[in-house]
Parts: C-alpha cells; structure tokens; sequence
C-alpha cells in the first residue's frame, strides 16, 4: 500500500520552509479502522504529511533529487484530532544541514488548533548500488516524481 499525502503545496521558499495541506475524506481506507465509530487521522499519517513536505522542499532545491526518508523524529506532540471533512495545513522548516542530514521543525493545525508538532531529520535516498548509480531506476523515481509534483506544487 503506497499512500502519498500531501493535495496542494500552498507556499514555498526554497531553503528555507514550505507548506502544504491536506484533506482528509471517510473515504480514505485507512479510516476504516481508526476509528469505526469515530474516524481520525493516525498520527503517523499526520508524521508522514509533513515527511513528504520535506522531501518536497529538499527536492526544490537539489538536495534530494530522489526522495527522502525519515531518519528520526523528536518531541513529538500530538494536540486535537483530525477528523473528516477537515484540512490540515502543515508548515515544514529547514533548521540546518549535518552531515547530509536534514533538520526540520514541523507543525500542522487544523483551523487554530494543532495536530502535531516534532523535529525530525530526513535523509535523502541515494540509488547507488556498490558505487554505481542506477540510471534506469534514477530515471523512473525523477519522472514519478516530477509527474506528482506537476499535480500539488507551487502557485506560480
């Protein structure tokens, strides 16, 4: 199962930060079980919004021309629920560079009130096998990725 999260970046300077939304339906399949009665987003759903933000705004700039992963996550703090029928705008902040590790601040509200709010490091994905780049996979991940962001990026 391959979830991609992010509807629409909203606002975006390279380098420094972006923000993005998302809207969340009944209709999506992981609400079925969190939870029957009352529906809202797992909190590692929310984690996984502001994860594919950063990877968006490494990407920007060349960082991660192929995606990112999360490496770590801290001070995580869950506040009000997200529930359908509901968006969460989630504002991601690069607070530095280490090693090829990226440090970010990441909050997401819906409306006023605050769904989540940690730090996290993401690492970007390298396709190198023994030192050799794989062209035909590097080409395949670029245009999936170049397809997507074509569909939620930027206002220009």
């Amino acid at each position: 199962m391959r979830f991609q999260l992010v509807d629409r970046i909203l606002e975006l300077e390279p380098g420094r930060r972006i923000v993005v939304s998302k809207a969340l339906s009944r209709a999506e399949e992981y609400l079925g079980d969190h939870f029957p009665k009352r529906p809202v987003m797992p909190g590692v759903m929310m984690l996984q919004v502001c994860v594919e933000a950063g990877m968006w705004l490494l990407r920007e700039d060349g960082s991660a021309p192929y995606g990112a992963v999360l490496s770590e996550v801290r001070n995580i703090r869950y506040g009000h629920f997200f529930e359908p029928g509901n968006r969460m705008r989630a504002e991601v902040v690069l607070l530095g560079e280490d090693n090829g590790r990226f440090k970010f601040k990441i909050e997401g509200r819906v409306e006023d009130e605050r769904v989540i709010s940690a730090r996290m490091i993401l690492e970007p994905l390298s396709i190198e096998v023994d030192g050799r780049k794989l062209e035909r996979v590097a080409q395949k991940v670029k245009t999936a990725l170049d397809d997507r962001y074509a569909l939620i990026g930027p206002p220009t």
